[in-house]
């Protein structure tokens, strides 16, 4: 095996490594972008506590 022959399929790795890591990256900003943030699931609760049994804030 040449150095040149190392050089080349090192290259290759490389490459293919940053395309794999822009190509993910795409993905993670596109899918925040399409289901980003949302609302809370419980929103806060309104006024004071009233002392109901069971109750939490």
């Amino acid at each position: 095996m040449t150095w040149l022959f190392t050089v080349q399929v090192a290259a290759l790795a490389l490459a293919i490594g940053v395309g794999g890591y822009l190509y993910a990256r795409a993905l993670a900003q596109a899918f925040d972008k399409r289901f980003g943030p949302r609302a809370p699931a419980l929103p806060d609760r309104t006024g004071p506590l009233d002392g109901r049994p069971g109750e939490t804030p």
